[in-house]
């Protein structure tokens, strides 16, 4: 336990942000409205389908007691110890020596924070994938004791939290078994084998543990089948192309992968193949059964990729192939490859009988992960924004978009706090479109932003058309939504059911500057009361046909 502990302790502080992380302000504000249902009442993200349906009744509970930053600590914590809890039953299986995980583990977190294909990552702030990870680690470890029905649970419980990390987890395993079984690799299996196995144990524990997996499979996979359940085959596949080849390209097309993932991941790859013709000789029996899960992995990729080339050389089968590659074909190696990569390279060094080397490595290996924990220290506490707040864009004054600063970052939450004081609790707000963490701060509904994707067909495209209608117009491009005419404005407010409009402050200033102020109310800051970075307008109907009769006539590349 002591060991389980002290790993997560280490990969906490490899990874941490003040919160929200990048995720947690999407998933922890629905797993918020998934216990309170006047909470965000109308947010069109919110309130659409819950496919990770486990993680928001297991976690958002807490919602209901503590804060969001609150539940995002206690689900990071928790998260950390499941990861680590699975990656030491998984490392003793290759290396039984204790506290060895304290060096293999990290460097797992590295190189597949380095160098992944398609952005997945396990260890970092609480989602569902991020438990499901654990899970799948600790059922690797039962697969290699041949402990089927530890596995199954396992692999359970990772679907029931993520189905897709579950699902493809148990396609890999059972590829590898199939390989394991046709070439006879598995002579030497028996000195991983232990009285830990369930064979001896009552048949009512047995049946207990399956019953209990069938109830987390369906807790996963029900939720996943129902989710466009009405929805048109066609609406289906232009949604799937949306997410694929949009909104979630850097995860899901191969083809849109940049240079530099693609050069970090064929490097490791290179490494994996030198490393296991290295170890051949001698060859560590659990790992290179473990080689074969990865193997399995690897055949989703080379998958995923021919389904890319395909989408971009057949436009006739680009909303098809759209379809199968939202399930995440790469999701797996980008994980599994970096943790086969690392036990190759510590069972190499370990073939050397100098004892001087394998120290060198192992206070190098140390050395490694102590400076990206000092790193990572000091960028929080020089830069102290969180996961979010570094992902989200603000632009920067002369038209172009730069990473939020702090000062704008806190004049965001001020906003934020003084809109969760100061409007009715079901009010709807227009926000800038590349924030992230309005829901969080502000405990009110929005129309759109562009993290928060529904999962449904449906959702997704209802969220993308309100993108297009609020933000991509070539002059919102330039100036957010005051780019539009006034009675415009009011028109989308009309349809979305807005009440309040949030704009970066530079915009009313250049609306100033060609002589045509918006017309609607200004609530933050008031009027005389100095500037933010941010100004809230609210929208009232009302005042619709005096503003479009009064609009003046602005230069022409204002529209």
């Amino acid at each position: 336990m002591l060991e389980i502990i002290a790993l997560a302790i280490v990969l906490g502080l490899l990874v941490w942000v003040p919160p929200p992380d990048v995720n947690e302000a999407h998933y922890l504000a629905k797993a918020k409205h998934f216990w309170n249902r006047l909470w965000c009442p109308t947010d069109l993200f919110a309130g659409s389908h819950e496919t990770h349906w486990l993680f928001y009744a297991t976690f958002g509970w807490l919602t209901r007691f503590v804060s969001l930053e609150a539940t995002a600590w206690i689900g990071r914590v928790t998260a950390w110890l499941v990861i680590s809890w699975g990656l030491v039953k998984l490392i003793r299986c290759v290396d039984p020596r204790p506290w060895q995980c304290l060096l293999l583990a990290p460097m797992f977190v590295l190189i597949n924070r380095y160098a992944h294909l398609a952005g997945e990552w396990f260890v970092g702030g609480v989602e569902a994938k991020a438990i499901a990870w654990g899970f799948v680690f600790a059922a690797l470890a039962r697969w290699l004791r041949r402990d089927w029905i530890l596995v199954l649970f396992y692999l359970s419980v990772a679907s029931g939290f993520h189905v897709v990390i579950g699902m493809w987890s148990l396609i890999s395993v059972g590829m590898a078994s199939l390989a394991v079984r046709i070439l006879n690799t598995n002579n030497a299996d028996n000195d991983l084998l232990n009285n830990e196995t369930l064979a001896d144990r009552p048949f009512s524990r047995r049946c207990l543990i399956a019953g209990l997996s069938v109830v987390l499979l369906t807790s996963g996979f029900l939720p996943a089948m129902y989710l466009n359940q009405n929805a048109p085959v066609e609406l289906i596949r232009i949604a799937s192309e949306c997410q694929v080849f949009l909104r979630l390209a850097h995860h899901q097309d191969a083809l849109q992968f940049g240079a530099h993932r693609w050069t970090a991941f064929l490097a490791m790859l290179s490494m994996w193949i030198v490393l296991n013709w290295a170890n051949r000789p001698d060859r560590n029996p659990a790992l290179a059964k473990l080689n074969w899960v990865a193997l399995a992995a690897m055949a989703l990729d080379v998958t995923g990729i021919a389904l890319s080339v395909i989408a971009h050389t057949f436009t006739s089968m680009r909303q098809f192939t759209a379809s199968i590659l939202v399930l995440y074909w790469f999701r797996l190696a980008d994980v599994l490859v970096p943790v086969v990569v690392v036990l190759n390279g510590f069972v190499w060094i370990g073939k050397f009988r100098t004892t001087s080397f394998i120290k060198t490595s192992q206070v190098t290996v140390v050395l490694v992960i102590t400076t990206f924990i000092v790193w990572n220290a000091w960028s929080n506490f020089a830069e102290p924004l969180s996961g979010c707040a570094r992902q989200a864009l603000i632009g920067s004054g002369n038209g172009i978009v730069s990473s939020r600063d702090f000062e704008a970052e806190r004049n965001w939450q001020r906003t934020c706090k003084w809109i969760g004081d100061n409007t009715p609790a079901n009010s709807v707000f227009v926000t800038p479109a590349n924030q992230q963490t309005f829901k969080w701060y502000a405990n009110r509904s929005e129309v759109a932003n562009w993290k928060d994707m529904p999962q449904d067909a449906a959702g997704v495209i209802d969220w993308n058309e309100r993108l297009q209608s609020l933000y991509s117009g070539i002059s919102q491009n330039d100036y957010g939504l005051l780019g539009l005419y006034d009675h415009e404005i009011q028109a989308l407010a009309n349809r979305y059911k807005a009440d309040y409009l949030i704009v970066e402050t530079r915009f009313v200033d250049w609306r100033e500057s060609i002589g045509y102020s918006p017309a609607f109310e200004q609530v933050y800051p008031e009027k005389g009361h100095g500037k933010s970075t941010f100004t809230v307008f609210k929208l009232s109907d009302a005042i619709n046909e005096r503003i479009k009769q009064a609009e003046p006539v602005v230069p022409g590349d204002f529209h």
